[in-house]
């Protein structure tokens, strides 16, 4: 994340902006600043080590395509089996 580029986020199942990033004290991590989206107060804890993600959760329906076989994809899918009655 970039600081100063406010992203919509899901942190800790509630859709966050994203307003500051900082260095953290360890190295390898950062401390990120948030907000609501829409404005708001927080209604959920955001404590240290919980992940921040601009990935939405949830069924994204039909993806035409998407190709199992693809290498791309095997981080998501590493395997498949079909299974037929």
């Amino acid at each position: 994340y970039t600081a100063g580029t406010p992203q919509a986020v899901e942190g800790d199942g509630e859709a966050v902006l994203v307003t500051g990033v900082t260095a953290g004290t360890i190295p390898g991590t950062a401390v990120l600043t948030v907000q609501t989206v829409g404005g708001g107060n927080l209604t959920r804890f955001h404590g240290g080590g919980g992940r921040v993600s601009n990935a939405s959760v949830g069924h994204p329906g039909p993806q035409p395509l998407f190709d199992y076989r693809n290498n791309a994809y095997r981080g998501v899918l590493p395997f498949f089996m079909r299974m037929v009655p």
